[in-house]
Order: structure tokens, then C-alpha cells, then sequence
């Protein structure tokens, strides 16, 4: 899909641990039911994009009412994501915009822009 007027977006809740992918973001990659998440910690990025049940590192996704984002519950890739952001602070919320790669299916997040949500109802992503 690729449109260019969407903005990809992604938070990540180091307390519950949560992270919620804002429908947009799920819209440009063609709302895929599973996902898979690529980490380079290189250049401290994370990369989403769609994949299947066929793919046993891929996260399936329950699909979302009126919801502005949908929420992916795992422990272990946030505990992975937290290491490679040793300043985010372990109970922090962090959202990240992201942008297109040459790959049309694949959104990628910068980790190290990341902003801290303080105060700010993170479940609209």
C-alpha cells in the first residue's frame, strides 16, 4: 500500500510489557495478520512487516475494533528492545514514528528517537 500521507507509529510499554501498533501503521503494510519485527541493533532500529503462520518468529494479530492501535503482548522481544535502550527508563512508554524503506512492506522505527509519553493516554499510540 505505501501511502505516503499515513503515519506509521509504534509505542512501547516497558511496565505491562505492551507494545501497540497504531492502525495506520498496519494499514500501510496491507493489515497483515501476522507480523514479524526485525532488530538491527547496528543502527538501533526496528523493522515491521508482514509475514505469516508459516513463520515461526512471526506474531499473530487478533484484529482490532475501534481501536486506534493494536495491542502485541511479548516479554522477551521488549526485554531485547530495552537492552539495546539502556536509557529508557524500565516502567517508560516510548513512541516512535516511523518511515518507509525502499521496501514498500516495510516500516522501519529509529529507536534512538524515540520519545518518552509522560502524562499522555498512551493507548493512542
Amino acid at each position: 500500500m505505501n501511502n505516503k500521507n499515513i503515519k506509521p507509529s509504534i509505542s512501547i510499554n516497558l511496565r505491562k510489557p505492551v507494545i501497540r501498533i497504531s492502525k495506520d501503521t498496519l494499514t500501510s503494510i496491507g493489515n497483515p495478520e501476522y507480523v514479524l519485527f526485525l532488530v538491527n541493533p547496528k543502527d538501533c532500529s526496528l523493522g515491521i512487516l508482514p509475514s505469516d503462520k508459516n513463520d515461526v518468529k512471526a506474531h499473530h494479530l487478533s484484529r482490532y475494533s475501534n481501536r486506534k492501535s493494536l495491542e502485541l503482548h511479548s516479554k522477551a522481544l521488549i526485554e531485547n528492545l530495552r537492552k539495546l535502550c539502556p536509557s529508557w527508563e524500565s516502567t517508560g512508554t516510548y513512541k516512535m514514528e516511523g518511515y518507509y524503506t525502499d521496501n514498500p512492506n516495510i516500516i522501519k522505527f529509529n529507536m534512538e528517537e524515540a520519545v518518552e509519553l509522560r502524562g499522555i493516554n498512551e493507548k493512542t499510540v
